[in-house]
């Protein structure tokens, strides 16, 4: 046959929208489309005479053994057995026949229905742990929901509130469609099947947009050639550098600790800058150099890491900088212990202080900047406090 007299379409109503696909399939009838098939969220349709067929949809399992005199006995009254959609039978016969309705008896019609309550209940269940295990997640790591907030995470929290909605929404329909069918109330009402096709559209438009967004960015951020590690550019930068924290002495002696990772640029010596709604400023800045003076042992390391933030509010910045204190991302060469408030606050607004061995990370909060910076080396922490003040 030729594939112009097929047509294939997206089945854009949901299975339990039992009267809206008996309406949408009698109107393609009446334009000469017939069904011939269905498969995953799709219906095949074959050109023919436009004829006007009544579809009836029923809910059962055609394969249980159980349902074959349903099957058989729907058939011998003259219901050619069309399709299913899983649990959902479509059948048609000719309008103009003498040919009993399927639904004649409105509590077995709802009997039937409800067998499409566990598969609603579960997609529902489903989407609503789904959202509550995401914001579990992110309640639990604060700093990082507030740094990573930007606009793609917005439209995927809307997506999850909307998908929940939805579900929840669908399940109420399917029980409000159960009430009027036991009042014998389905008849009478008009089908508006376009309308619910419409809003399943624009449901579709917009998860593939969603999907786009997202594997969208991460295909961009695979195939890109920039290096996760790039260099340390030779311009100012809003952080503070290791020229800052040692003496002049001392660091023109140093040499550049040289180090790379997996290809992707120095992790000993990098800069990089991003950005998100709440933290539009996001610096990154990481420095190592070995040691030549002669008061250290030959070829020690001194290590810089420092993050830098402008967040939109000083309210951001300080609930940003108190759970970085308590849980910060994991960084080479970084404490992964809480961050105690320090005694003297050295003219900060906050600051959170831990001296380990040879190591100090401290977080500074100053108005709308946050600064965490962790050194391992030689140096004194009023050096580093100083240096601090200076930028802020």
């Amino acid at each position: 046959m030729d594939r112009k007299d097929e047509r294939r379409m997206f089945w854009w109503l949901e299975e339990w929208q039992l009267a809206e696909q008996e309406a949408w399939l009698t109107s393609m009838s009446t334009a000469g489309w017939h069904l011939v098939r269905t498969n995953i969220g799709r219906a095949t349709f074959r050109r023919g005479k436009p004829e006007d067929f009544r579809y009836r949809c029923d809910v059962f399992k055609a394969g249980d053994w159980s349902e074959q005199d349903r099957l058989s006995l729907y058939q011998e009254a003259g219901w050619e057995h069309v399709a299913n959609r899983g649990l959902v039978q479509i059948f048609r016969s000719p309008a103009s026949a003498a040919i009993p309705e399927i639904h004649t008896d409105p509590v077995e019609h709802v009997r039937n229905i409800r067998k499409l309550l566990p598969g609603r209940l579960a997609s529902s269940l489903l989407a609503f742990l789904v959202t509550v295990g995401l914001a579990l997640l992110y309640r639990f790591r604060t700093a990082e929901a507030i740094l990573s907030t930007d606009l793609l995470t917005v439209i995927i929290i809307l997506f999850m509130l909307g998908w929940v909605l939805l579900s929840f929404g669908a399940l109420l329909q399917v029980l409000r469609y159960m009430k009027r069918v036991r009042g014998q109330l389905a008849s009478t009402q008009p089908v508006d099947w376009r309308r619910q096709m419409r809003r399943r559209q624009l449901s579709g438009v917009l998860l593939i947009l969603v999907f786009a967004l997202v594997w969208g960015d991460r295909i961009t951020g695979i195939v890109s050639k920039t290096p996760d590690f790039p260099p340390i550019p030779d311009s100012d930068l809003p952080v503070v550098r290791l020229s800052q924290v040692l003496d002049s002495e001392q660091y023109a002696k140093a040499s550049p600790y040289t180090g790379f990772y997996k290809n992707k640029g120095d992790v000993f010596n990098y800069y990089r800058q991003e950005g998100s709604l709440l933290v539009p400023e996001q610096h990154y800045l990481a420095e190592a150099m070995l040691v030549t003076k002669a008061t250290e042992p030959a070829g020690a390391t001194i290590m810089l890491h420092v993050d830098a933030y402008r967040a939109i509010s000083p309210r951001v910045a300080n609930l940003l900088a108190a759970n970085l204190a308590q849980k910060r991302p994991r960084a080479i060469s970084r404490s992964s212990l809480p961050l105690p408030p320090a005694n003297e606050t050295h003219g900060f607004d906050g600051l959170w202080l831990l001296e380990t061995q040879s190591q100090y990370d401290l977080i500074a909060w100053q108005g709308n900047w946050v600064y965490y910076l962790s050194y391992s080396g030689t140096g004194s922490l009023e050096r580093i406090i100083q240096v601090l003040r200076s930028v802020l």
